[in-house]
């Protein structure tokens, strides 16, 4: 078949820790290739246990303590985008917060969360738009992939929503 199959495993290890290994596979002209990432399912870091710089973390919580506005996360894979991001919605007022996700990556309490599934015969942009409906004061738009996405989580952005995002 064509596009990208992903799998989930759960794994404990011997000393009793969780694990999820994310198994994923594609077919290329010289044959499959499967990546297979290792999620440890512990107690993720608050944002104060992250690391940052004083300045970095100031500025960290300026962003979190807007109203309205779009957040992006870059930077390569594997880096630490959506650690930083589910601290972030960790440390909100969960009041009215929505998450889109391919898929969910760490429970949040509070956070209402949604497992992205092209399955449903919408694109991820259509989802988000959905979403909107519901009349969240906080968006998690997962990662912006493409010019529809963008478009939808800017104008969620510039009409008093915040809009929290990875991009790479």
């Amino acid at each position: 078949g064509g596009g990208v199959e992903e799998t989930v495993i759960p794994v404990r290890d011997e000393t009793g820790k969780d694990w999820e290994a994310r198994l994923s596979s594609t077919q290329t002209p010289h044959g499959e290739l499967l990546v297979l990432r290792l999620v440890g399912l512990g107690r993720r870091p608050e944002l104060p246990e992250m690391g940052f710089t004083a300045p970095a973390a100031a500025a960290i919580g300026r962003l979190m303590s807007e109203r309205y506005g779009l957040v992006l996360v870059v930077g390569l894979a594997q880096t630490g985008k959506s650690t930083l991001i589910q601290a972030s919605l960790r440390a909100l007022d969960k009041a009215k917060v929505v998450s889109l996700e391919t898929p969910v990556e760490a429970v949040i309490p509070g956070v209402t969360q949604i497992a992205y599934d092209p399955s449903w015969g919408l694109s991820f942009a259509e989802t988000l738009q959905g979403l909107l409906d519901q009349n969240p004061e906080v968006i998690h738009a997962g990662e912006i992939r493409d010019l529809a996405t963008a478009r939808i989580a800017l104008r969620a952005a510039l009409t008093g929503r915040k809009v929290l995002a990875t991009l790479h």
